[in-house]
C-alpha cells in the first residue's frame, strides 16, 4: 500500500509534467507543419497535400544520419540542407509548371506526390515507429518501485 501512496504523491506529478511536455512538443511539430501548409497555400495558391511527407522525409534523414554517427547538431544542419534542395528540386520539377493552373491540379499533382514519397520511404525504412537517439538522460519513475 505505501507503494500505491508513492505512486500517487510522488512520481505521478513528475510522469504529468513529462506527458504534458511531450504533447507540446508533438503539437509544435503539427503546428508548424501547419504553418507550412498554410503559407504555401497563401503564397503560391497551391494546396500541398505533400506537406506532412516533407516533414517525415526530415525526420528519416535525420533517423539515418544519426544511426551512421553524426553528431545531432551537424545531423539537424544536413538534414535543414537536404530538404531545402529537396524542395528546391520538386518546386522546379513540378510546382513551377502548375503554379498557374486549376486547384484541382495541384491537388491531384500533390496528392500523387505524397503517394510516392509515403510509399518510397515505406520500403525504405519500413512500416515500424523508429526514433533517434539522442543520448540524452532519461529518468525512470518506476525504476525505484520495481520489487
Amino acid at each position: 500500500m505505501l507503494d500505491n501512496l508513492q505512486l500517487l504523491f510522488v512520481w505521478a506529478p513528475i510522469i504529468n509534467v513529462q506527458i504534458i511536455l511531450e504533447g507540446i512538443f508533438v503539437g509544435a511539430v503539427f503546428a508548424l507543419s501547419a504553418y507550412g501548409l498554410a503559407l504555401v497555400w497563401g503564397v503560391m495558391n497551391i494546396k500541398n497535400l505533400a506537406q506532412g511527407d516533407f516533414v517525415i522525409m526530415g525526420g528519416y534523414m535525420a533517423l539515418a544520419l544519426t544511426q551512421v554517427g553524426i553528431p545531432l547538431a551537424l545531423t539537424m544542419l544536413i538534414v535543414l540542407v537536404m530538404m531545402f534542395a529537396f524542395g528546391w528540386v520538386i518546386y522546379i520539377l513540378m510546382i513551377r509548371r502548375i503554379i498557374n493552373q486549376d486547384m484541382f491540379v495541384s491537388l491531384l499533382a500533390t496528392f500523387g506526390l505524397s503517394l510516392l514519397l509515403q510509399q518510397v520511404m515505406n520500403l525504405i525504412f519500413g512500416p515500424e515507429v523508429q526514433t533517434v537517439d539522442m543520448h540524452l538522460p532519461v529518468f525512470d519513475a518506476f525504476e525505484n518501485m520495481v520489487t
